[in-house]
C-alpha cells in the first residue's frame, strides 16, 4: 500500500498539473469558547485555519466508485480540497475567490488526509 506521503505528492502532482482550475482555499473552524466567569457568558471563540487547493468537480458526481450516497443539490457545489493541516468537517467555512461556503459534508478519500471530496453550500 502506498504511504501517505506518495499519495500526497501524487495528489499534489495532479493539481500542479491542472494549471489555473486549482484555486487556492482557506478552510476555518469555530470552536465555541468555554463559559468566562469574568465576563458573565462564553469567551471568546477559537478559530483555526488552514490553506489548501481546491478544485470545482461540476460534473458533481462521485469518481471511481469512493464515495456512495454522495448527494448535491441544486444550491451547492463540490469540490476537491487537498493540502490542509486538518480534516475538513461539516459546518466549516471554505473561502476560495473571495467566497466563503459552508461545508455540508466531506468524505477523505483515502483515509489519510490527502484528498477530501466536499459538498458545500
Amino acid at each position: 500500500m502506498a504511504r501517505r506521503s506518495q499519495i500526497a505528492a501524487t495528489v499534489t502532482r495532479l493539481f500542479a498539473a491542472a494549471g489555473d482550475v486549482v484555486r487556492p482555499a482557506t478552510v476555518s473552524r469555530s470552536t465555541a469558547a468555554s463559559y468566562d466567569p469574568a465576563i458573565g457568558g462564553p469567551g471568546e471563540p477559537t478559530v483555526s485555519i488552514t490553506v489548501g487547493s481546491a478544485l470545482f468537480d461540476h460534473a458533481a458526481r462521485p469518481r471511481f466508485g469512493l464515495v456512495d450516497g454522495l448527494t448535491v443539490s441544486a444550491n451547492q457545489e463540490a469540490l476537491w480540497l487537498s493540502g490542509c493541516a486538518f480534516a475538513p468537517q461539516p459546518g466549516d467555512r471554505i473561502t476560495i475567490d473571495g467566497t466563503t461556503r459552508v461545508i455540508q459534508s466531506t468524505q477523505d478519500l483515502f483515509e489519510i488526509g490527502a484528498l477530501f471530496l466536499i459538498v458545500a453550500e
